[in-house]
């Protein structure tokens, strides 16, 4: 079945796109969580796990960052 054009499928997608904090992320995976419980045959959304991963990891690594800068730098 084609989901292409679905208007909740299309706003879950752009939501995983768009995420970058951690609660962004976190609100992406629940909602395509919720999409492929009821769409297990959307690969397309499935895919997108992928994209949430990354922005995981860069999150991550920009948190890394920020906790070794001093916390002058951090305020100016």
């Amino acid at each position: 079945m084609s989901y292409t054009e679905h208007p909740e499928r299309e706003r879950i997608l752009n939501q995983a796109l768009r995420a970058r904090t951690y609660l962004e992320i976190a609100t992406a995976t629940r909602e395509m969580d919720q999409w492929v419980d009821d769409h297990p045959d959307d690969l397309g959304v499935i895919d997108a796990y992928e994209v949430l991963e990354n922005m995981q990891e860069i999150a991550e690594f920009q948190q890394e960052e920020l906790n070794r800068q001093p916390l002058a730098k951090i305020a100016a």
